[in-house]
């Protein structure tokens, strides 16, 4: 059932994108099998910490951060939409974007010179991809999934009242799992570049980039602000 439930959340996805781009005028890339190919290899990867197996005589607190691939998204403007590209490593350098053979306009030509216009998610080294902030364009993706996130809000607090309706909270609580769904398959979406739709490689590693750093900052938050503390 949730493998079913998993394939409509896929396809309610595409068509609630679908929908906001006729909305705003713009054209969705489909690219070919060969220009899925052609895009450079993913250089960001997950913070994956080596786990201590022990046994802990003091208490152990588990902390998750609610839906932080979406939270990405919507906090630094990332979307298909607002993504500049990766940043040149040489004055003459033209990287490639995505599937496309080559970056979009330079960014005095769309009058985006100055960091206060744009966001910079980090890759590797001192390499990074670009992106505007909301203020010069909202990305459909972050508005899309920050309706989606209220939604669940909303229906989790409904559920909240409903003890005593027992078959209304088991439709409420299907309903806030598949808007979790939708808003988790987002990611997917962008970086699987061997079955995928619409893969972007340049948005997907800035999507895992951004969310490994701002895990390691709290990591480090946390161990410096209580130094007994450690993170396993």
């Amino acid at each position: 059932m949730l493998l079913r439930l998993t394939k409509v959340c896929c396809s309610s996805f595409l068509v609630l994108v679908l929908i906001l781009m006729q909305i705003n005028n713009y054209v969705l890339l489909t690219p070919s099998r060969k220009q899925v190919n052609e895009q450079r290899a993913a250089l960001c990867q997950a913070l994956n910490m080596e786990p201590r197996s022990n046994f802990y005589h003091d208490p152990v607190l588990v902390l998750d951060f609610q839906s932080l691939y979406p939270s990405m998204m919507i906090a630094y403007n990332l979307c298909f939409s607002t993504c500049l590209g990766e940043i040149p490593q040489a004055p003459s350098a033209t990287p490639q974007f995505g599937c496309l053979p080559k970056s979009p306009a330079s960014l005095s030509d769309m009058g985006l010179l100055g960091s206060d216009r744009l966001n910079i998610a980090p890759l590797s080294g001192t390499r990074g991809v670009l992106f505007a902030r909301p203020e010069v364009r909202r990305g459909v993706l972050p508005a899309m999934l920050e309706e989606i996130l209220e939604t669940r809000k909303m229906v989790k607090a409904r559920m909240k009242l409903s003890d005593k309706e027992p078959v209304l909270k088991q439709m409420l609580d299907f309903c806030q799992l598949a808007l979790k769904l939708i808003a988790n398959v987002t990611y997917g979406y962008t970086a699987a570049s061997f079955s995928g739709r619409m893969p972007c490689i340049d948005l997907g590693d800035s999507i895992v980039g951004l969310g490994r750093r701002t895990t390691e900052n709290a990591k480090s938050v946390i161990e410096s602000t209580w130094p007994h503390c450690k993170v396993v």
